[in-house]
Formats: structure tokens, sequence, C-alpha cells
């Protein structure tokens, strides 16, 4: 046997019943910071003589005191110089300063002195998983073994949990055993240290999923309870896996991909989104990782998942997600503390440049969502010494806690323990001044606060100090003696009570506090038997007593009761109330129960301290529940009046509310009269002769007359209200009507035939609802029909006049052009037949006009082209043309591009 195993033996033998307990007192991590928790709360150390960007590892002793530190290249001991086996430099663990987790320090099991610090390397030429054995024994550490490797092909990725006997230990790292250009690492490979040293041969599990990135790509994290384990892919989210604390087997999978941000932040919708820091709560219930955007912000969340353990199905785990921060960072890493809260760095880039000077801290990692309690700046360092990453540690460290809730003043409070080896013994402090040695107390608080409550716990026969606060809340105090008062309506003592208006009377923090009555002490003791409706609740005897458990916000009650008594008192009959129809077809009226109200209090002569209130039914009124709105529109009904008095209900009784009739209208929407309502006898209509009064109204509003009936003599809109009076209240209607004449006829062809220059016609029809006489000079009308065609028409522009038989309808006229060439004129400036034209020529139905005139030789002596034209006037060259006949043509396009042409001749005369 060669002297370090020989060694080894030794230490085993006289340590056998050690194990450290507080091993993660003492942070080193960054450019030269660190964190001391022996006090729970954190404090800044600045010995370090480390620089470490990404991963490190710390031990302490079982007291807290410092032992090693390292960033996987370099080991530190307690005073912060450098070790090297034989005082030999340079010397290095065989880790880089670029893994995501480059190293992690495993005690020996049941020894003080005997060390393993296991490295990761991510460097082509150094690649692997390497441990060295390092020994206190001397008080100065000594190498006993260098950088002897476990496996060449290794991700930065490293993490340790205690086995199931809680004395040896499990460490997981992610490789593979496969020699490729392109590396997959495809497993997982569990170590185990136990009493008898490191096992090289692990416990290998299929990853189910080709992780690539060796460094930077996220952390690997066992929970506390050794029972899952999480690995970030960076890139592609997050695996989830069974862990098997007795064999070391990693079973299952499920994949999480963690999606983007919500719409409500900078850049929405980018998903997925790369992951990096992961960590447990230290109840293993809360799984939180780090998620960076895959965009130039460098923005990023923190996610939270639930965890639930109750089925077996993996993929039935993960509950819920939350969001519980959105920040600006890179890289960043979570580790979680023996004080039980989260921490995490805040870097913005992806190399050694720019960090920061603060860790965020997530109080309340074992609460759901904002709950959580995310602290953007947790802890402020003074020099920007904070990089991505935080130690790694043994994470079933951080298991053993304390478990109670806050409570209640005067009120059981229970408390237990977890950790991760049997708990043999433990002495507690109540932080009230007593004590207990039991494994699980039952302690009661006499006052309220806040107390630190402190375990010194025992796991093989080995101390653990652990601190939690605990808050004690006051209870409801409540007003005792207190009475329910109610209306009898049946002189028996039996009544409707609504037992929740006794809240405000017993309690002035009720509007804080929930009620849930009983009839019987035990039941609110035991919580059973409820009364279910306690808005309606008939008491079965006279002065029955109630019971009332009271809750306050913090889950803390009082139990107390009052009693419940009905009386007698008869407030006497209330006159009815009138309301007149609000004309919207459904008979409601509005009611001023206001006005109503008043006048009770002032004919009862009841004092203004007593309170008077409205209710839709008497058992409503009883119970107090859907109180009327003063401004009350119905039907006809019956409402309740219920009066209190300051000790309780002073009568109940019945209110009647009609609704009137409607007053009468029997008007049509519309009426006719003619055109000239003058020459025919005139249209009268009437207002119903049941009302009272009448105002008819033009459509100003001006009233034009209050007679019953009214004379229709022009058109419009116009307005009847009447006015009627029943029950002694005044009601109206309204209603409007209009006035209109007959619809006018309308032209439906009018066209003029002038082919036979002998004989022009102008045919009319007209659409209408009578028959018409037509006319051309409105003096003279023919027919009897909607249709006339006139023959012999002079032309020139004329115009036909309808009117229909009854003389009832709107007269309407139209022009019509009858075109006509004059047979000669006499250019002799006598104004009479001066010039030649065209007649029946307008402007509004022709678009154009073309007139040439030729003499017997054909030529071209004169023009017509505008409508304004009066002809020509006998002239050719300024000269008087001689008295002979002469030729036209002509070709005029009208309105509707329909083209006539006309050719012929005409005299010119000279007297």
């Amino acid at each position: 046997m060669n002297k370090t195993a020989i060694l080894l033996l030794i230490i085993i033998l006289f340590s056998l019943n050690l194990i450290a307990q507080s091993e993660t007192d003492n942070w080193y991590f960054g450019s030269r910071i660190g964190l001391n928790f022996s006090k729970n709360d954190p404090e800044i150390i600045t010995n370090s003589n480390m620089f470490s960007p990404n991963g490190s590892a710390t031990i302490s002793d079982k007291k807290g005191k410092l032992i090693l530190y390292t960033n996987g290249v370099s080991i530190w001991n307690e005073n912060h110089f450098s070790i090297n086996p034989g005082g030999m430099t340079p010397f290095t663990a065989g880790g880089d300063l670029e893994s995501t987790q480059n190293s992690i320090i495993i005690p020996l099991p049941a020894s003080d002195n005997i060390f393993y610090v296991f490295t990761i390397s991510g460097d082509n030429s150094t690649k692997g998983l390497y441990y060295n054995i390092i020994d206190t024994t001397s008080g100065r550490p000594i190498i006993i073994e260098e950088k002897k490797r476990l496996l060449t092909h290794t991700t930065g990725k490293i993490s340790a949990v205690h086995h199931k006997d809680g004395k040896s230990i499990w460490i997981v790292a992610l490789g593979t055993d496969v020699e490729s250009d392109a590396i997959k690492y495809d497993t997982f490979f569990s170590y185990k240290v136990s009493f008898n040293g490191l096992s090289r041969n692990p416990i290998k599990s299929d990853a189910k999923f080709n992780f690539i990135e060796p460094q930077k790509g996220g952390a690997l994290k066992l929970s506390p309870n050794g029972t899952l384990m999480a690995v970030a892919n960076y890139t592609t989210g997050i695996e989830l896996y069974k862990f098997d604390s007795f064999t070391g087997i990693i079973s299952d999978s499920k994949h999480i991909t963690v999606m983007g941000p919500p719409a409500d932040f900078t850049n929405p919708g980018i998903d997925p989104i790369y992951t990096y820091g992961l960590e447990f709560s230290n109840d293993s219930n809360f799984l939180y990782t780090t998620a960076i955007f895959n965009d130039p912000s460098n923005s990023g969340e923190i996610h939270e998942f639930v965890i639930q353990y109750k089925v077996d199905d993996l993929s039935k785990y993960l509950l819920d997600k939350s969001i519980i921060s959105d920040t600006e960072n890179y890289y960043n890493s979570l580790q979680l503390a023996s004080n039980g809260k989260i921490y995490k760095t805040n870097t913005l880039a992806t190399s050694f440049k720019n960090p920061s000077n603060y860790l965020s801290v997530i109080n309340n990692p074992s609460k759901e969502g904002r709950a959580s309690g995310f602290q953007e700046i947790g802890l402020e360092f003074n020099d920007e010494n904070v990089y991505h990453g935080l130690p790694n540690f043994i994470q079933s460290y951080f298991r053993t806690r304390i478990l109670t809730n806050d409570g209640c003043l005067n009120s059981s409070i229970y408390f237990d323990l977890d950790s991760y080896a049997t708990i043999t013994n433990v002495e507690w402090d109540f932080g009230d001044g007593t004590t207990s040695s039991e494994i699980k107390p039952e302690h009661v608080y006499n006052s309220i606060g806040t107390f630190n409550v402190i375990a010194k716990i025992t796991v093989n026969n080995r101390e653990i100090i652990k601190h939690k606060k605990v808050t004690i809340f006051a209870l409801p105090e409540l007003i005792s003696n207190q009475k329910l008062e109610q209306c009898d309506i049946d002189f028996d003592g039996i009544s409707n009570f609504n037992l929740t208006t006794i809240n405000e009377k017993i309690s002035k923090n009720y509007f804080n506090e929930t009620f849930v009555f009983y009839k019987k002490l035990e039941d609110a003791e035991q919580e059973i038997n409820e009364i279910k409706t306690p808005e309606n609740f008939t008491n079965t005897i006279k002065n029955q007593e109630i019971f009332v458990r009271v809750t306050n916000q913090n889950n803390c009650y009082t139990i107390s009761s009052f009693t419940v008594e009905a009386s007698f008192v008869d407030v006497g009959s209330i006159a009815d109330m009138f309301a007149c129809d609000n004309l919207t077809g459904e008979k409601k009226g509005y009611f001023n129960l206001k006005l109503k109200l008043d006048l009770i209090r002032t004919e009862l002569n009841i004092p203004r301290t007593y309170k008077l209130r409205l209710f839709p039914s008497q058992l409503k009124a009883q119970t107090t529940t859907n109180e009327i709105d003063l401004r009350f529109t119905s039907v006809s009904t019956t409402i309740w009046l219920r009066i209190d008095t300051d000790k309780g209900c002073g009568g109940i009784a019945p209110i009647s509310l009609i609704v009137n009739n409607n007053p009468i209208i029997n008007l049509q929407d519309s009426y006719t009269i003619c055109y000239f309502p003058n020459l025919k006898p005139p249209v009268i209509i009437s207002a119903d002769a049941s009302n009272d009064s009448f105002e008819w109204k033009n459509s100003k509003g001006t009233i034009i007359s209050t007679n019953k009936d009214f004379t229709l003599n022009t058109i419009g809109e116009f307005s009847l209200t009447v006015y009627k009076t029943e029950n002694g209240l005044q009601c109206s209607s309204s209603k409007t009507f209009t006035v209109i004449n007959p619809d006018k006829p309308f032209f439906s062809t009018l066209t003029a035939n002038t082919e036979d220059e002998t004989n022009n016609i102008v045919d009319v029809s007209i659409n209408g609802n009578s028959n018409y006489e037509f006319s051309l000079d409105n003096i003279n009308f023919f027919g009897n029909a909607t249709s006339y065609t006139f023959t012999k028409v002079t032309p020139g522009l004329r115009t036909v006049y309808i009117r229909d038989l009854n003389n009832c309808e709107q007269p309407v006229q139209a022009n019509v052009s009858v075109i006509g060439f004059k047979k000669y004129f006499t250019p002799n400036g006598d104004n009479n037949n001066d010039f030649w034209n065209v007649k029946g020529l307008d402007p509004v139905l022709f678009k154009s006009i073309n007139v040439r005139i030729f003499n017997r030789y054909g030529k071209l002596i004169g023009s017509i082209t505008d409508f304004s034209s009066q002809g020509w006037d006998g002239n050719f060259n300024g000269k008087p043309a001689a008295p002979n006949n002469y030729w036209f043509t002509a070709k005029i396009i009208d309105k509707d591009d329909k083209i006539i042409q006309e050719s012929g001749n005409f005299s010119l005369i000279r007297n």
C-alpha cells in the first residue's frame, strides 16, 4: 500500500463520524471579491487573490472558516496563497477560465482534511474533467494527487449532491465516450465520492439529447433534495431529468423551450431565447433560469418554473411559468445561498470587459411569481468586480432548513426540519426566550412581532445552525355582547336576518376580515356546519345566539357570539305613490323615492337619526339586501320600507308604486293634403276626447292651437301633446306627425317629331297617381289620361303644362324644342323677320348646331354655329344678297348625342 493510501485510511478511521456543515459560508468569485454568510445575511469580503470571470468553487470547514477556493486553474488556501505541489510552480488544477462551471470542491465524507477539487477545461489541448486531492491535515494544504483526468470530452457543466445515505456525494458531469471530429455531448457521468474515496467507474446515463457547446453552454444543477437535474443548453432551452440519489442514474427527460417576452416588453415576439444560469429553490419546488434575447439588445429575463412532485410523469412536473424580472444583462449565473435566497450576477458583455458592481437577489424563491421578491440591486460592491460566474457548491448543503409558517398570537405554531440526512438531535431557540429539544415542537407565542428562530441541528453527529424569521400576527379584536334586531311580521319572534350586517358592529376592521357564522360554538371551533346562507337566515328560537369566526388578512381568527332578536313594530299604512308612464312601451314610470322618503319622515314624524331604506320585497327588507336606488324606474309594483333605529329594526311596511295610464293619442304618422289646400275642403284631425287639454305645435315647438280639432292647411312636421290628470297627477303624451302633399307627377317621355313639316307633333307621357290634362299655353287643357299627343305644333321652344283632374297634386311643366326652319325672311330693317334662323333650339336641350347657307350656285355665303346667334341677316361680304331662293344644311346634336340632320331651301324677300 502506498503512503497516500495509508494516509487516507488513517484520516478516514479517525474522522468516521465527522461531516462538515458550514461549507458554503464563504463565497469567492469575480475579480478579488467575496461574500461571507456566517451571520445569515451576507457581508462583503475583499481579501481574495482570485480573478474568475466565469466559474469558481469555494469550501469552508464545519465552523465556516475558509479552507480552499479555486477558479479551476489555480487553488488558494485560507491565507489566500496559491498552493503548489512540493512548492513547484507553475501549477494548474486542470480547468480553464472560460467554462460556465469550471470547478467544484468535494470534501471526503467523514473527513475534515481531505478535499477533491474537480476541474473542467474546454481548451482543445487540455480538454477534460480532472480531479486534484488536497490534504490540509498539517494546516498547510498539500496536493497529494495532481490533475488526474477522468474524462477527455466534457462540457463546462458540473454539479453535486449528497447520496441517499446522507454521507456519500454524487458528482455529475456531461460529456461523451465517443471520439469524433464533431463532438456531441450525449452522456451524463455520475461519480461517487464515499468514505473510500472517489470511484473512477462512473454511472453512465443517456442524455437523450445532443449538447454541442462545451463552455458557454449554460449551467447544470441538481436539486437540493436530490430528485431532479436541470441542464441549460443555451440556444435550445432547458432539459429536465429525474435523478436517483441512491443509484446515481439519470432518467426520463423533459424539454423546456423558454419563450420570449410578452408584448409589453421591448422587442416583443422574440422566441425562443437563450438560457444560461440555473438554480432550484432550497425546497426544490421552483426552478429558475436566466434567459437572453436573441437580439443585439443584450437584454433578458429571469423565468420561474413551478415543480409538482405529486405525479410520476416527469412531463407534468412543471406546472407553470412566471417571468419575475426583465433586465439588461448577458451571461448571468444563479446560485442558491445558505440563507435560502438566490443571487444573480449582472454583466453586460460576453468577454471579460464591462463587469458590474452588484448582485441581484431573489429573496423568496419558494414563492410564485412576483411574490418571489426579485430585487435588481440586492447587494452592492464598491468596485465593478462582478463578472459572469458565482461559486459552485454541493447542492444538498442548501436543503437543510426550518419548516414552519408565520402564525397568530396565542395559537400553536408547528416547527419541523428538512435535511439531506437523518436529524438525530435539535436545540430550538424560538426567539422569545423559550427553547425546546423536540424534533418537531409545537410553540405558542404570547406577543406579536417578528422572531428570529434558531435551530441547532445534529446530523451525523455534527451540528448545523439554521435561522428563520417567524412573524406572529395579532388576532381580530371583536366587540362582544352585540345584538342584531329584526322586525317581526308574524308576532312569533321568528324572522329573517342578514347576519352579515353584524360585521361592522362587532369589528372596526370588518372590511379587511372574513366572517363565517355557526349555530354552535364547537362548530365554529372545528369549522364545521357553517350557516351556508348568512344573508338569509331564519332563527329557530327567540333571541337565538349565533357564533361567528372572524379571520383577518393574516389568517388569524377570533370566535365571538351575538344574539338575533325579532320584535313587532307597527309602522301603519303608507300612501301609494304615482308616476307617469315613461312612454317606452313597457308601462314604466320614474319614481323619485327620495321625495317619498322625505314625505314619510315628515308624516310619521321619524327622527333624522333613524335610517330609512327601501327594498324590492319583504324578505329583502328583513335581510337588508338589494337596497333600491332612490332614482327608481319600474312598472307598477310594491316595495318595502325598512326603518332602522339606533337599536335595530324600527318597522317594515309596504308601499304601492302605481304607473298611471298613458293619455291616449289616436293619430296617424302622416297626413296628405292637396297642393292647393284652399281649393279643396279642409282636412281636420281630432285628438282623443278623453284627455283634459291639448297642445298642437309646429316643428319649432311653437303652440299653434289648443283646440281638440286641428285643421291641416300646410305641409311640415307637427306634434300633439295631450294632458290628463289621474290619481292627482297630471301626465302627458306626445306624438309627432307629418303633413305632406301628394306625390308630384313626373315626365316619362317628352318628344317632338318635326319630320312632317306640315304637322309637327309633340308626344307627352307622365308617371303619377291620377289622370291628367295637358296644355301648351296653360289656358287650354286637353285629355284625361297619363299621355297626350299635340299635333300641328308651331316650331319653337314650347312649354308643356300638366295638371291632375282633381287639381290636388302639384302641377308640372317642361320645355320641348320643336325644331323648324323658316320658309322666308325679309331683312329690311323693320325688326320684323329680319333674320333667318332655326326655330326651337335651346342650349339646355342641345349640345351643338352647325347650319351652312348656300346660293343657287352652291357657294357658301353664311353659317350659324352659336345658339345665341340671331341668324343670317341676308348679307354676304358686307353687301345685301339679292332676293332669291337659298339652300341650307343643318347638323344639330342634342344632349343625348342624337344627331339631327336637315336640308332645304328658303326665300330672301326684299320689299
